[in-house]
């Protein structure tokens, strides 16, 4: 009897485990492109409300204050408490990031669709993406984290998506390939 309630429990438990594995999703890079594209569309289009969207500014702020006070030590610069919140900030925002055509590093004309996107993405883990260059060595340039839905009593309502939470302190453009032939 106890070996078929053994039995009965793996059973249950390996089930368990499917439906959990299933509700996860597709590949991260496939969930995250059209997210990811927003993003970029904000940039592109110079769009501050839609770039905020598609952010975790608290998360961009940590990571580029560890960049710049990674920078200062670098140089030699020890002891310098790092940069302030006002230049965290305007270290974010639309016009620190410049969208570039990878063949002739002209910026772009358009906003890049879903399938220019895609190829740029690989996975970190199943909670980040990372969209990098198109070089063999694959140089990460943003990083973008699965965040939940938001309450109003959260700090403000938003929808669950991609958000960008860390790029580089230095306005590095992001080259941006063709879209992949069909």
């Amino acid at each position: 009897m106890f070996a078929r309630m053994l039995r009965t429990g793996r059973v249950l438990a390996l089930a368990a485990l499917a439906a959990a594995v299933a509700s996860c999703g597709g590949k991260p890079d496939r969930d995250a492109a059209a997210d990811v594209q927003a993003f970029l569309a904000a940039v592109q289009a110079r769009d501050p409300a839609g770039f905020e969207n598609n952010i975790d500014r608290p998360a961009l702020r940590v990571a580029l204050r560890a960049q710049v006070v990674e920078l200062a030590r670098a140089a030699g610069l020890e002891g310098v408490g790092g940069p302030s919140e006002f230049a965290l900030d305007r270290m974010i925002g639309p016009d620190n990031v410049r969208l570039v055509d990878s063949a002739t590093g002209e910026p772009l004309g358009a906003a890049p669709t879903v399938e220019q996107i895609r190829p740029l993405l690989k996975p970190v883990d199943k909670q980040t993406v990372c969209l990098h260059d198109s070089s063999p060595e694959q140089a990460c340039l943003l990083v973008f984290a699965k965040q939940r839905a938001r309450k109003e009593s959260e700090g403000g309502a938003r929808s669950e998506g991609w958000r960008l939470v860390r790029m580089p302190a230095s306005h590095m453009p992001i080259p941006i390939g063709p879209a992949p032939a069909a």
